[in-house]
C-alpha cells in the first residue's frame, strides 16, 4: 500500500479549480482536497494534520488573498510546500515564502504536477518538528477542530456558515 501525498487546492473559480485538482488527481500519488477561498484552506489544513502540499489561487475574492495565505501557512506549518497560481504577473513588491514556486494561469499539466514535485522535494522538516503538525505562533490561536465544526479526520463536505454582518 502507498501513501498518497495530500494537495490542499485552493481556488475561488469552480471551473479552474476543478481542472487544476483533476490534473494532480491524474497522478495516483496525490489525494486533493479543494477549497473555494482561503480561509477554507486554513480550516482544511489546520484539521487535516497532514497537509503536504498548499497550491493557491492569488485572488479569491475574500478578505485573504493567495499571498497572504502562502505566508501565513508557510509560517503556521513550515513542512508545507507552497505553489501560488495566478492570472496576473507575480509584482516583485510582494513577498513570498522562500521556495514558494509561482506559476501564471493558464497551467499545462506537466507544469502544475512538475511545480507541486518540486517544491515537496524542497521542503524539509525542522529538527524536532512532525511534517504538517503546526508551530505555536505567539499571538494567533490555534484553530481546533471543534472550534471549525469539522471532525479530527478533517474534511470539507460542509459549507462554512458566513459571518454575521
Amino acid at each position: 500500500m502507498t501513501t498518497s501525498t495530500i494537495v490542499v487546492l485552493a481556488d475561488d473559480d469552480l471551473l479552474v479549480r476543478l481542472v487544476l485538482a483533476e490534473f494532480l488527481r491524474e497522478d495516483d500519488r496525490f489525494t486533493v482536497l479543494e477549497v473555494s477561498n482561503a480561509e477554507q484552506a486554513l480550516v482544511v489544513i489546520e484539521a487535516t494534520h497532514n497537509v503536504a502540499c498548499l497550491v493557491t489561487d492569488v485572488n479569491m475574492g475574500t478578505t485573504m488573498d493567495g499571498y497572504a495565505l502562502a505566508r501565513l501557512v508557510d509560517k503556521t506549518w513550515p513542512s508545507v510546500a507552497i505553489v501560488i497560481i495566478s492570472g496576473r504577473p507575480h509584482h516583485p513588491d510582494i513577498s513570498v515564502p522562500p521556495g514558494a514556486i509561482l506559476l501564471q494561469k493558464p497551467i499545462a499539466h506537466e507544469v502544475l504536477v512538475a511545480a507541486v514535485e518540486t517544491s515537496l522535494s524542497a521542503k524539509q522538516p525542522l529538527d524536532g518538528q512532525v511534517p504538517g503538525v503546526p508551530l505555536h505562533i505567539e499571538g494567533l490561536p490555534p484553530m481546533t477542530p471543534a472550534a471549525t465544526g469539522l471532525g479530527a479526520t478533517g474534511g470539507i463536505a460542509q459549507p462554512l456558515s458566513e459571518p454575521d454582518e
